[in-house]
């Protein structure tokens, strides 16, 4: 298991492909790496099979803003279905839950941009899991939610410019079919809601 943890206190990442091409080159690099055929009689993967077969099952997802000021309270970000791609993954509008249907090996980042602090809340963002029935096992039971990743960032409390800070993770996941996947925050107020600003990946490898 590959992971992947990047917190930033520089100002939003401008293009959501500006961060997410970097890790996904990384992991896709160490995962093949791993199950490459040895030299002797076999080719290695050409790199147009390897982008073609990764890209078949995908989620790019943008966060959708809400209709009113957030209000002060954890919870789930919700997805912008206009501005967001799927493939072979369920997503039901206001469930803020990812659903698996092929069970594999997936690469999972996400990316959450807070505009500004609040001294008392951490600026805090985790990746949540709910296990499908096959795969629940003894650690877990089927539905149960889980905490797969988490990822922090800071602001400077002295400053008086506009700052903004990017709490960024990723990691390779073995998901069954019926997973679950959302992305949870300690206040939602405290987001960025600008699509190419908060985002969250899933991508079969």
């Amino acid at each position: 298991m590959y992971c992947l943890t990047s917190c930033s206190s520089t100002t939003r990442w401008e293009g959501y492909y500006h961060f997410y091409p970097d890790v996904l080159s990384y992991f896709v690099f160490l995962y093949h790496t791993e199950r490459r055929p040895s030299p002797e009689g076999k080719a290695d993967f050409q790199s147009s099979e390897k982008l073609h077969a990764f890209s078949r099952t995908l989620a790019r997802m943008t966060v959708e803003k809400p209709s009113e000021p957030a209000v002060r309270r954890s919870g789930y970000l919700q997805w912008d279905l206009k501005h967001s791609a799927r493939r072979n993954i369920n997503y039901f509008h206001r469930s803020s839950w990812l659903t698996i249907l092929q069970p594999g090996d997936y690469l999972v980042v996400s990316r959450v941009t807070f505009s500004r602090r609040d001294p008392r809340t951490p600026l805090a963002s985790s990746v949540k899991l709910r296990r499908g029935g096959e795969e629940a096992g003894e650690t877990a039971a089927k539905g149960e939610e889980t905490e797969a990743m988490r990822a922090y960032c800071s602001l400077a409390g002295s400053s008086s410019d506009p700052q903004m800070c990017t709490a960024s993770q990723g990691e390779v996941m073995t998901l069954g079919r019926g997973a679950q996947l959302s992305v949870w925050v300690e206040d939602l107020s405290l987001v960025d809601y600008t699509h190419t600003a908060t985002t969250f990946g899933v991508y079969k490898l």
